[in-house]
This record gives structure tokens, sequence and C-alpha cells, in this order.
């Protein structure tokens, strides 16, 4: 499984390269001749192969790299929330991503590493691309073990978002297709860090509920369903989180609160007609 970091370090900040109104923001340890040909090639000769079937994905291709083989996401700024930095450039998801990537590097959870992030601001839409690594393992429901082994990959996930929470950063979009099961499938890896927000204070009870009753919907999903998850593995997951969280929690109400916005994201999506995993 790769990891954020295997040490304790000190966060680094990004490094800047610009051209015109193109960019490529990279990790220091990225050589800088490697992240120039990035943004030479970016966006329309950097779209790579598709990924394998199981981790296939629109917009996201593999490209070779003397890193290894590296993934390579790409998406606009079209339609998408952007903050603004100090100096009112806004920023976007991608460089984002990057940055959360950074200030995940000091821990050992396992996360996605983001290697770079670009940007075309001379192009409509403003094209934007997130490089990172290749890891080994599959989607959820194509990795999940056999079920005796389940529980401990639920604890092993559970662990992994209750030290996501208490280091002040939330994951907006934890769902199946982000989530992957390292060989083995005694770990998994969080994906899409997109979708992830911090650092900040201990993520509140309001966040974490959130959080996990996104889990829930993939849990409880027809997908699930289809690839033998049942009530019990929530119900492990849950309790298990709840353990690692600490006191302050209690289970009943926990229970209602990520059913209550569980019901809320499937009446949603049920509503705009977006499919649910």
């Amino acid at each position: 499984m790769a990891r954020t970091g295997s040490k304790p370090t000190e966060p680094r900040g990004p490094v800047l390269i610009e051209r015109g109104k193109r960019l490529v923001e990279h990790d220091p340890s990225v050589p800088h001749e490697l992240a120039l040909g990035w943004l030479e090639a970016f966006p329309d000769d950097l779209r790579g192969k598709p990924l394998p079937q199981a981790l296939a994905r629109p917009h996201v291709g593999v490209i070779e790299s003397p890193l290894g083989p590296l993934v390579v996401k790409h998406g606009s700024r079209k339609g998408l929330r952007a903050r603004l930095e100090q100096g009112g450039l806004r920023l976007s998801r991608a460089r984002r991503a990057l940055r959360v990537s950074l200030a995940l590097a000091p821990s050992s959870l396992p996360v996605v590493r983001a290697l770079a992030a670009l940007e075309d601001r001379g192009r409509p839409g403003v094209p934007q691309a997130v490089v990172m690594p290749l890891l080994p393992g599959r989607v959820l429901w194509e990795g999940l073990p056999a079920p005796p082994l389940r529980p401990a990959l639920w604890r092993a996930l559970a662990r992994t978002l209750a030290e996501l929470h208490r280091a002040g950063f939330r994951h907006r979009d934890l769902k199946a297709p982000n989530l992957l099961v390292e060989p083995g499938g005694r770990d998994i890896a969080l994906l899409d860090l997109e979708g992830v927000q911090g650092p900040g204070p201990s993520a509140p009870r309001a966040t974490r509920v959130r959080d996990l009753g996104r889990l829930r919907v993939s849990l409880e999903s027809s997908a699930a369903e289809k690839f033998g998850i049942g009530p019990e593995d929530w119900k492990t997951l849950s309790e298990a989180y709840l353990r690692q969280a600490g006191p302050g929690f209690d289970p009943e109400a926990w229970e209602r609160a990520t059913g209550r916005w569980a019901r809320r994201k499937i009446q949603r999506n049920q509503r705009s007609d977006r499919p649910l995993v």
C-alpha cells in the first residue's frame, strides 16, 4: 500500500511553475523537469491510457514516468465552487487536492498522494488535472475479501476515518468508487483528494455524521447487496468508528443521525435522477 508517508515529517509547500496562463504546482519531491514536461503536455497530450476496467472512470488515464505509472485525473473549473487565495486567484480543486496531500504527508494514513496539479486558464472552462501514483489494488466492491475477513477491513477503514477526522480533515465524497482495497484485502486507501477538506480543528459531530452517512449510502445500496454486503457490515464499521472516535458519541443517536443523512441523500439523488453508489 502506498501511503502519504511512513515517518513524521514537517509539511512542505508546493512548487509553482507558470507559463503564461498555464501552470503546474507540484510536490517538492517531483523533479522540476518532469513537472515542466507535464505542463508542456497538458491538457491534450496528457490524457494517457485508460485505467484497468475495474478502476476505469471518465476523464482518468494512466501515463508512464520515471516515478512509475501515474494516474492523471482531468476536470474543469466550470460549475465548481472555488475559494480565494490571498492574492485573489481562484484556487482550483486540483490545487486544493495537492495542498491536502502535502498536509497529510506527516501522517501514515492510507491516502492516495497528489504529485501535481495543472491548470490552463487560457481555455474555456479552465481545464485542470491532478497527477497521482497508480496504487495497487481494486475498488471496494471488486476487492472485497471473503466474508470472514471483512470485519478486519471495516475496522481498518474506521480507524483511518477516525484519524482523518481527529486531524481536522473531512472527506465529502466517501463512497465505494473512492475506496481502494489493497492486495490481500487488509486495508483500504482513500481516493479522490479533491473531495477532502482541511486541515482544521478536530472534525465536529455534524461533519462526522455527514462523512459516515455518505458511506452508509454506499454500503446499503443495491450495488452493495449484489456483492453480499448487508446490515452487519455497516454495523461493524459504525461500531468500530465510534470506538475509535472516543467518548461523547451515543450509539443510538449516531445510528439515527447517519440514517437520516443517508435517507436525505438518497431522496436528493432520486429527485435529480442521479445514480447512487
